[in-house]
């Protein structure tokens, strides 16, 4: 049985073991990526959205100018999003899910538009 309810969900609670800069993006386990919409201080509670549209980072170069409603994964190592659901290593580690590009971006962009999803 589910139990009252508790909020909307499109911000959680968080409390990092480092400081957060605004607008980074953060791993919440391999499921799903929350944005800092304010900095947030090691060992404080803060708020992380997990629903809306938000521009995230992105590499520049060949192959950044994902086309629109591509699902894009937030690379652990570089903070930014890529279309590689892993690493492509062996074995393979993969990355959370961010969510789904609205406008494609040019590849010299550094940042795409993006509405979250799991």
């Amino acid at each position: 049985m589910a139990r009252l309810h508790q909020r909307e969900g499109e911000n959680i609670d968080y409390t990092p073991g480092s400081a957060v800069a605004v607008g980074a993006m953060v791993a919440i386990g391999t499921g799903m990526v929350g944005i800092a919409d304010r900095p947030i201080a090691a060992n404080e509670l803060g708020s992380l959205g997990v629903e809306g549209v938000f521009y995230v980072d992105k590499a520049t170069g060949a192959g950044t100018n994902f086309a629109g409603g591509t699902k894009l994964y937030l690379n652990t190592s570089t903070g930014k999003v890529t279309s590689s659901a892993t690493d492509g290593g062996s074995p393979a580690v993969a990355y959370p899910p961010v969510g789904i590009v609205l406008v494609q971006p040019a590849t010299t962009d550094a940042e795409v538009l993006v509405k979250l999803s799991r």
